[in-house]
């Protein structure tokens, strides 16, 4: 998977090409004898994130190329998620088709908040196991990476607890009454010290009406899991992955009219990753629930695949030259013409010492 993502020729949209314009640039800038962190690259302009900062000019160092760049990224973060869901995978298979369908498109694009939430998704152990030290240093550095992972501190503090199902339900509805008022969107604007006033103002860039497919995602999220409720343990590491669950559902709903702000939920993904795949797998044979996620996570998938269209399909990877017929992304976005002539006439590898 890190391969098919990590190699392809800037699929998934616009955002990797302003990714790599920066790293471009910032390489190009210390190639030159510039300093580690320099206040005149355009990089520091997500100074509020230096995971990501620092990320960019330890790889500049490595590479200046944008292709090598996005392939390290991406091994980075399928690293990080190999700790976090090798344990799943081995003892749950359907839990790479829960992933597959939740999440793998969307390590395509949104590069820093997918690094945030690799970091995150890392640190369940450490809530699991009740070491706040690990995990916060663990949450600090996806913070840094991506400052909307503030949603994720008060995660470890979450009371180990199995709610009743009439407990659920009212905080979902609050959660339903609250989102569908619009009144998140303007606590945005609250954030200007923890996010950058441009990313406060994109998380509160309202969509026209409400999130609809944000409520169907938590009714059939809720459903699943209530079907096999009394089956959830009550030990630390199945509560921890259901309060997981349940923040997932409830950011969903609070940010019902936000166009963007639904990826805060990435953070929490993994306890919906895990509960269902343990519940799907509880009895040990393809029964009608297990065909029901099945069918989730097929929906969830071609979902993607049709509704992004042209960002990522036809595939096309950067080991040959030229750039997708009627990519209407390239022509809007691309920003230096020598890579669709030669991937590599900036250096694969080529290390630099000061």
């Amino acid at each position: 998977m890190a391969l098919v993502v990590g190699l392809g020729d800037m699929l998934g949209g616009y955002d990797r090409y302003i990714y790599c314009d920066l790293f471009d640039s910032n390489a190009d800038r210390i190639r030159a004898g510039g300093p580690f962190l320099n206040p005149e690259s355009p990089l520091m302009g997500y100074s509020k994130e230096m995971s990501y900062v620092i990320w960019n000019c330890l790889v500049a160092y490595i590479t200046p190329n944008r292709y090598i760049f996005i392939l390290i990224t991406t091994l980075f973060v399928y690293s990080l998620l190999f700790f976090s869901l090798r344990d799943i995978f081995m003892k749950y298979p359907i839990s790479i088709l829960i992933f597959m369908g939740l999440w793998f498109f969307f390590t395509f694009t949104y590069l820093r908040q997918v690094m945030a939430a690799s970091c995150a998704w890392l640190s369940y152990q450490y809530v699991i196991k009740k070491k706040f030290v690990p995990f916060l240093i663990l949450w600090f550095i996806a913070y840094k990476f991506h400052n909307s992972a503030i949603i994720f501190f008060v995660f470890y503090f979450l009371p180990e607890r199995k709610w009743k199902k009439s407990t659920i339900v009212t905080v979902l509805i609050l959660s339903f009454l609250i989102g569908a008022s619009g009144l998140p969107m303007s606590v945005y604007h609250l954030y200007d010290d923890a996010l950058d006033i441009q990313r406060a103002s994109s998380y509160a860039d309202d969509y026209p009406g409400i999130r609809v497919d944000y409520v169907l995602e938590v009714l059939v999220m809720i459903y699943l899991i209530f079907s096999r409720y009394d089956e959830i343990p009550k030990d630390r590491k199945n509560l921890i992955y259901l309060n997981a669950s349940l923040m997932f559902c409830i950011i969903l709903l609070i940010f019902l009219h936000s166009s963007n702000a639904g990826r805060q939920s990435w953070y929490y993904m993994l306890g919906i990753i895990y509960t269902l795949s343990f519940l799907s797998s509880k009895r040990g044979k393809l029964d009608n629930y297990m065909k029901m996620v099945y069918m989730l996570v097929t929906v969830l998938y071609l979902r993607i695949i049709f509704d992004w269209g042209i960002l990522l399909s036809p595939y096309k990877s950067f080991l040959t030259n030229g750039h997708r017929t009627n990519d209407p992304i390239y022509y809007k976005y691309e920003y230096d013409n020598g890579y669709d002539a030669d991937k590599f006439y900036r250096p694969a590898i080529d290390i630099y010492i000061p």
